[in-house]
């Protein structure tokens, strides 16, 4: 779907042609390809839409991209949905807000007594997991290979079995809207946004 319907944006058709070749496209991907696709389907269907060159790069990036995934949801699954922090890497421990969202995460763990969720980098991600922990709380994180532009070796903070690593910024946002969407009624859930970069948005 998404494929044909970027296929038509680059060529500039409109929202209405756009839409039916993603219907399309995906209609037919289901039909020739079958409801699973595979590697070496995602590298015949990229091929015939963008060129070989493409195709293998592409379907390289979708293998990884959906390996990352079923890592950040089986981690959501075992950890359980929660509160879900969003914001910068880049605020450093003696800065006042770091001190606000340690003590924001650590009031609302022990109110909710849900998981803790972050990027699992540093800054105010590692403030809010600390509040959590400190005040006993379970914590999750997704984490990325390059934060804020730059290799991370921090997370440590986190538990082992407690984080994944990631190499797309999409996987860790769609793991972390995963942990904070509520999935019954029983779900105690929320996204926090503080001030940060790209990646907060």
């Amino acid at each position: 779907f998404a494929a044909g319907f970027l296929h038509g944006m680059l060529r500039g058709w409109t929202l209405q042609r756009c839409a039916e070749a993603a219907c399309l496209s995906g209609a037919a991907a289901v039909q020739v390809l079958g409801a699973d696709v595979g590697r070496a389907q995602l590298h015949w269907m990229h091929q015939r839409l963008l060129g070989p060159h493409a195709a293998s790069i592409l379907a390289n990036a979708a293998g990884e991209i959906a390996r990352e995934q079923l890592a950040a949801y089986g981690l959501v699954e075992k950890i359980g949905r929660g509160v879900v922090y969003f914001g910068s890497a880049r605020v450093l421990h003696d800065h006042p807000m770091h001190h606000q969202t340690r003590e924001l995460s650590s009031h609302i763990a022990q109110l909710l007594d849900a998981p803790t969720w972050t990027g699992g980098g540093p800054g105010l991600m590692q403030a809010a997991t600390e509040g959590a922990l400190a005040a006993g709380g379970v914590v999750g994180g997704i984490r990325l290979a390059r934060e804020a532009g730059t290799t991370v070796l921090s997370g440590g903070y986190l538990p082992d079995d407690c984080q994944v690593m990631c190499h797309h910024l999409s996987t860790r946002k769609s793991g972390l809207v995963q942990a904070g969407c509520r999935r019954s009624t029983g779900d105690c859930t929320a996204f926090i946004f503080l001030p940060g970069g790209l990646g907060t948005m």
